[in-house]
């Protein structure tokens, strides 16, 4: 009897969240790109960002296909990555999780944000940035595709693709980076445009190796986060015997490099 009743719950859930689902994507239609924004595993997004309020999903997502076109976003990946700053702000996206998500990896500790925008100013660096959550939306998708090219191919992994998962390597950030004033203001830039036109696609961020004072930068960081994003981040200082079991405990060792635990 507990069985079924907890079906029909499910049940009732689904048809729910379906019907949110399809009258949300009647009223924003208009403004969807293609074919793959008007999918129910991206449009669910927007609304769960939203905690259901639909009015505040559709301003959400209006505001947010507005910046694309004012930023031209859509074609910002096409001009390449500047290998400058490849070379000063390194991450990595070439492996997984054991869901199949795309998995982040990225130095943050060693980035030197302050110096680089001493130099040049924050432009190209928020560029730079904007591609990085760009190269994660087409990670999603192309794991999306993949997988349902699989299922049609009756493999088992039936898990949806519909999100990533960073490890973020805090080694070497200093105090130095938090009293520019600049340099600050661009992370949490970066932070921002996350949380307003990326909404829900992180699964988990693991934070290895903090030092005290990134305490100071992710309290301004929260700020700016969702309850719900700020409940999907695990912070770890230099002990790895804390952090690696969560680590491997997500990522087979096989596809994370050693630096953050790994064999790769």
């Amino acid at each position: 009897m507990l069985c079924y009743a907890f079906l029909i719950i499910c049940a009732m859930i689904y048809i729910i969240n379906a019907c949110f689902i399809l009258q949300f994507r009647n009223r924003v239609s208009d403004v969807l790109p293609d074919d793959f924004s008007k999918r129910d595993d991206s449009l669910i997004r927007w609304i769960r960002a939203r905690e259901m309020d639909l009015d505040k999903a559709e301003e959400m997502i209006r505001n947010s296909m507005q910046w694309r076109k004012d930023n031209h976003i859509d074609n910002i990946l096409k001009s390449g990555l500047d290998p400058e700053l490849c070379e000063k702000f390194p991450y990595y996206l070439d492996a997984h999780d054991k869901e199949g998500r795309p998995l982040l990896t990225m130095p943050f500790g060693s980035w030197d944000v302050r110096g680089y925008i001493e130099a040049n100013g924050p432009e190209k660096f928020v560029m730079y940035t904007n591609q990085l959550l760009e190269n994660l939306v087409a990670a999603i998708k192309r794991c999306t595709l993949a997988k349902e090219k699989n299922i049609l191919n009756n493999a088992d992994d039936h898990q949806p693709c519909v999100q990533f998962v960073i490890v973020s390597d805090m080694s070497g950030y200093s105090f130095r980076q938090l009293a520019n004033m600049k340099a600050v203001q661009s992370i949490l830039q970066m932070v921002s445009t996350f949380e307003a036109h990326y909404p829900e696609t992180m699964g988990q961020c693991i934070t290895i190796n903090a030092p005290a004072v990134f305490s100071v930068l992710f309290g301004m960081m929260k700020s700016l986060m969702s309850g719900r994003t700020v409940e999907k981040i695990k912070i770890f200082s230099s002990d790895k015997n804390q952090w690696l079991p969560v680590v491997l405990d997500l990522i087979d060792a096989s596809e994370i490099r050693e630096q953050y635990g790994g064999t790769k």
